[in-house]
């Protein structure tokens, strides 16, 4: 019998039986995930080393950064993180440097390329551009063109072009079914280029900002994606909360274009913490929370379709003007302390283990009980065993198969990693007969599956490392 640590075990490659068994097994056809990311702004001059943060997004599960530049020091950190970055280029930057091919491959090799293990995996070019003037919101779609042409010539087809909108290019908002673009003129091209280089629609909304000027009209429980209950009169649909009403609106706009099955991401969202009404950390804190509960349903347009968002921000930035923008972050950066407590809801139990018919999904995780080891499931695919600040021990090595990945361990005792609703690995431990199986992550270092009678039957052979 193999060792409560099971050292003696050795993990099994997948037969074809499985192969055809998995994919009969396949689920979540029409069904796209939710998550929430964090915006890192480096507007501050007291921001913490960028070790220190990316260690801290992993620390809380965060598998999604939106980056607003290609700073070198900053994506040098993130190598090998697992953690999947947006990264961008300024309004005033890509005006220039995305004027050509040419001029693109030239911007691509010194900030995409060198940068190959930090998981980059889309760039917005701009931020909000057609709030700028005509010269760059007429520059906009040809700029993202060859971008694409660049990054397709330096062997990065894989990473997505895109740009991030303000909430503003959308009129009509509600009732959200009356949704609208208001440069549809512009807007068509760029939204038929979007979808047939599979890329999604960025839109940055700020629940916040609609609250405090509906004088009085919106409720502070339902600006705060807390409750509600709204009737859109064109289609009888109920709304509890603001951003699932404005996220509607834009993809009412973009079904008029042709568009509807196009996906919008939350670019930024958040509340501030000082600086104008309503501005606590509380009312920030109950916010965010929400936010995070609501990724993984949908909207009453899209029920199917979890929300996919960035918290803006992950530090207050005291380089930007003074009052309101400088208080949006998570963390005061100059002592690293949370200005207030996000249960991110990545580990799906209290517990270091894993039952039958439990879920990991992209960047959630279980600990050791001592804290040492995590087992996450990361935005890459990959299923991997840490050593917490000192790194990999183990992995299922799926990494880059698909972006929806998760891993379960199914009620017939295999454990199998999922990724665009095919199966990329299995522990091999199915139809044994042998009762519930379990997965520990063990404090010395070794994450086993175990049978209902505590026999190790599967295991990372990973112990004291």
């Amino acid at each position: 019998m193999a060792s409560r640590h099971g050292s003696s075990l050795l993990s099994k490659s997948l037969s074809l039986k499985f192969i055809v068994y998995v994919c009969a097994l396949t689920r979540g056809f029409g069904l796209t995930y939710g998550w929430t990311g964090i915006c890192f702004g480096e507007d501050g001059s007291n921001i913490p080393s960028r070790t220190q943060v990316v260690q801290k997004f992993r620390d809380l599960g965060i598998a999604h950064v939106r980056l607003y530049h290609t700073y070198q020091a900053t994506l040098q950190a993130f190598s090998n993180s697992g953690i999947q970055l947006t990264v961008g280029i300024t309004n005033e930057d890509f005006v220039n440097a995305l004027s050509s091919v040419g001029s693109a491959r030239t911007w691509v090799n010194s900030n995409i390329v060198p940068y190959g293990s930090s998981n980059i995996v889309a760039v917005t070019v701009g931020n909000e551009v057609f709030s700028s003037g005509d010269n760059v919101k007429n520059a906009l779609l040809p700029s993202m063109q060859n971008l694409r042409e660049a990054l397709n010539q330096a062997g990065k087809s894989g990473i997505k072009v895109t740009t991030a909108h303000a909430f503003d290019v959308v009129t009509n908002t509600f009732p959200p079914s009356n949704g609208q673009f208001v440069d549809t003129g512009r807007m068509q091209p760029l939204v038929n280029w979007l979808a047939s280089v599979g890329s999604d629609f960025i839109c940055n909304i700020y629940p916040y900002f609609t609250y405090i000027s509906s004088n009085g009209q919106i409720t502070l429980q339902y600006g705060r994606l807390e409750s509600g209950s709204v009737t859109d009169s064109n289609n009888g649909k109920i709304y509890t909360n603001l951003l699932a009403q404005q996220l509607d609106a834009v993809y009412a706009a973009l079904g008029r274009l042709g568009q509807g099955n196009m996906r919008v991401v939350v670019g930024e969202i958040g509340w501030p913490t000082s600086g104008g009404t309503a501005t606590d950390t509380n009312n920030a804190r109950i916010h965010n929370q929400n936010l995070v509960n609501l990724a993984r349903g949908g909207t009453p347009l899209k029920p199917n379709w979890g929300i996919q968002s960035y918290i803006f921000a992950m530090f207050d930035e005291n380089q930007k003007p003074a009052g309101l923008e400088q208080n949006w972050g998570l963390y005061n950066p100059s002592n690293f302390q949370a200005k207030y407590t996000i249960n991110f809801g990545n580990s799906p139990t209290t517990s270091n283990r894993i039952t039958q018919g439990m879920r990991l999904s992209s960047g959630q995780f279980v600990n050791s009980k001592n804290g040492v080891y995590r087992f996450i499931m990361q935005a890459d695919c990959n299923l991997v065993l840490y050593h917490n600040g000192v790194g990999p021990l183990w992995a299922s090595n799926t990494q880059g198969s698909a972006t929806d990945g998760y891993m379960e361990l199914q009620h017939d005792g295999n454990a199998v990693v999922y990724g665009g609703g095919v199966a990329r690995w299995a522990s091999g431990t199915w139809g044994r007969n042998d009762g519930a199986h379990y997965i520990e992550v063990q404090d010395d270092g070794n994450t086993v599956m175990y049978n209902a009678a505590n026999q190790a039957i599967w295991a990372t052979n990973t112990a004291g490392r």
